[in-house]
Order: structure tokens, then sequence, then C-alpha cells
């Protein structure tokens, strides 16, 4: 379809949804839905294989945003050289304050995660969920600093050991977005999130990807629904006669 130059974002743009990390846009798609016309960001999430469709109009409203500064990405950089925040408490809780740490789309807090989940190679192994998460938030913040610096990912995984003298390793490509452990996931984005789907979807994550691509009418659901709730305003604004 034809695409349209935007104010915010431009094709070919990287940028960072909360829930996904780092994409780029592919196109800037106009779709109809519910006799509304809806135009629509086409992301693409290379590592996952993922394409996600956004609302230009909710763009900002649900949370995408331009890639950090490089001032940003050095103090995320800097955050993991600093002491781990006291991990005394109940795991459960401290999990859910990860996810949403994960979720909110700040580098910053995102680098908080990692560095307080972090684990030297001579200790003893983290737990799966502890591992799930931290492999979740380096992965981010590696992504995001290989685009904002112009390297690849083991450039840029290279990049921050040796800013930060650790054993920074990129984690497997097949990282999904981080998975709740106390059932739906942990963002601020729910109300307002378009399903994405796999197109490629791996064997490892085949259930996960099924289980996506069931969900696929989610898309057309919550796009039907903003188209409703723009037609009943638009309705709202017609002058009486």
């Amino acid at each position: 379809m034809a695409q349209k130059a935007s104010a915010a974002f431009a094709v070919n743009d990287f940028v960072v949804y909360p829930a996904h990390g780092v994409g780029r846009i592919v196109s800037i798609e106009t779709n109809v839905y519910a006799g509304i016309t809806v135009e629509v960001y086409v992301i693409s999430y290379e590592q996952e294989k993922m394409t996600q469709r956004v609302p230009v109009r909710k763009a900002v409203e649900v949370g995408l945003r331009h890639l950090s500064s490089p001032e940003v990405v050095a103090k995320a950089v800097k955050t993991l050289t600093e002491p781990a925040k006291n991990k005394r408490g109940m795991w459960s809780k401290r999990a859910r304050e990860y996810e949403q740490k994960i979720n909110s789309g700040d580098l910053l807090a995102v680098a908080e995660v990692a560095r307080d989940l972090y684990h030297r190679p001579d200790t003893d192994p983290a737990s799966y969920s502890e591992r799930t998460l931290y492999e979740t938030a380096i992965t981010r913040l590696i992504r995001e600093a290989a685009a904002v610096w112009a390297v690849d990912l083991t450039g840029a995984a290279i990049k921050i050991s040796a800013k930060t003298q650790k054993a920074i390793e990129l984690p497997g490509n097949n990282i999904q977005p981080v998975p709740s452990l106390h059932g739906a996931v942990a963002s601020p984005l729910d109300a307002t999130r378009i399903t994405t789907v796999s197109t490629q979807p791996s064997k490892r994550n085949l259930a996960k990807e099924q289980a996506s691509i069931a969900n696929a009418e989610t898309t057309n659901r919550t796009l039907e629904e903003a188209a409703a709730a723009e037609l009943v305003k638009l309705k709202s604004k017609r002058p009486r006669r």
C-alpha cells in the first residue's frame, strides 16, 4: 500500500516498543477498519522474526519511541558496573518488579534489571526465572546499544564487556517478550497493545508461535475497536440539525 510520511517516525527508523524492544519501521500502511481509515506503522523485529502493526495516532500513547541518545546508552552501560540492589524479600514480588521494568521501555530501568540479576560465571548458577529475566534485559540493552553505536550485536556485547569488566554475552537469538511468572504480562500496555505475530516460527518455540498465530484475531478486534471509537468521536462532533 502507499506509504505516507510521518512527523514522528519514518520508514527505516529504528524504534523501541516497550514490550518487544528494538525494531525497524518497514512501512506505513493505510487500512480501513469498520469504515474508518487507520494509518499504521509496520514494525519488523528481525531476531524474533515478528511483525507488528501500531496505529500512528496511538504510537506515542502506547510507548513507541526513538532510540535512546548515546548519552543515555552510556549511562545504562555504566549502571551495570554499580552494586546490585538489595535482593531481600519475596522473589515473586521482585520478579514482578523486574518484569515491569523490562516492559517499561526505559533503557535505564532495563539496565537495572540486568545489573541486579547478573551472575558471574564462577558463582552458583541462577534459577530458571532469574536467568530468563536477565537474558531478556541484557538482550534489550545489547540490541539498543548496537543500533545506537551502529555495530552488530556481537560487537555491542564485546564493547559492553570491555566497559563494565564483566562477562557480558549475547543470549540466544530466540529471546521472546518477557514471559510473566504470574499470569498476564506485567505491562502497562496490556489494554492497548497490538498482537505481534511471528512470521517464521522456530522449532524450539513452535508451541508459543502457534499460540501467537491463534491469537492473531485479537489484532483485528483491537483495531476495529479503535476504529469504532474514532467513529463515535466523529459522529459526536457533527453539528446537530
